[in-house]
């Protein structure tokens, strides 16, 4: 995609979805329009035009999942560019010394991720207090999460991870997320008490904050 073809995708995909320039009318300094467009390119720039202005109308008619931040729409659609390759391969992962270890970087190759609960976030960016952050375990969108999905078998099926979801990295908790996320503070004193426990989205406890008006999952 030429930079000329980016401005092209850019406009047709800002008619479906203004709400992405008017987020870049919003940047504070020194973040400029200009540099994030620049940045936006470089990502698409692999991939033809026709291809991305696919992605976009799949995003606007309900057949790819808008992210609810405008600034992961060109990383989702760059995402469903990349899945269109005929040619493409999964990517293997290696460690220094060259030993294969695995191929999904998000759940390595376990099939289940830890993530803040829905609901922590939706609280924290409304700008609500929090008891403390829960995590829930969703099957990851790769191949090997499908055991775990709820087309997958066995009596816990896991909600599959939406781009919207804050992945809890391995070794991590919900705490250190959000507060990489910008939703607490680095000092926010209470740790999490399930931190490396996979709770499962299927067994929601009393505890865990609901929602009479959301879907969380």
């Amino acid at each position: 995609m030429t930079p000329d073809e980016f401005q092209q995708w850019f406009e047709n995909h800002c008619r479906f979805f203004p709400g992405v320039a008017a987020w870049l009318g919003r940047l504070p300094p020194p973040a400029t329009a200009e540099g994030v467009l620049a940045a936006w390119q470089e990502v698409l720039s692999p991939y033809p035009l026709d291809v991305a202005r696919e992605a976009t109308r799949r995003m606007a008619t309900g057949l790819l999942e808008v992210p609810l931040r405008a600034e992961r729409h060109v990383y989702a659609v760059r995402d469903w560019c990349r899945s269109q390759q005929p040619q493409a391969k999964p990517k293997r992962h290696f460690a220094p010394g060259g030993e294969e270890t695995f191929r999904c970087p998000t759940c390595e190759d376990y099939g289940a991720v830890l993530i803040v609960h829905p609901e922590v976030v939706t609280q924290l960016r409304r700008g609500e207090e929090i008891r403390f952050p829960y995590e829930v375990a969703v099957a990851c969108r790769c191949p090997a999460g499908d055991r775990w999905g709820r087309e997958g078998l066995g009596p816990r099926r896991l909600a599959r991870l939406k781009l919207n979801h804050l992945v809890v990295p391995p070794g991590k908790d919900a705490r250190w997320a959000l507060v990489q996320e910008g939703l607490l503070p680095p000092d926010w004193p209470k740790p999490s008490p399930v931190s490396g426990n996979l709770q499962f989205a299927s067994q929601a406890t009393s505890e865990q904050p609901t929602s009479d008006t959301e879907e969380v999952f």
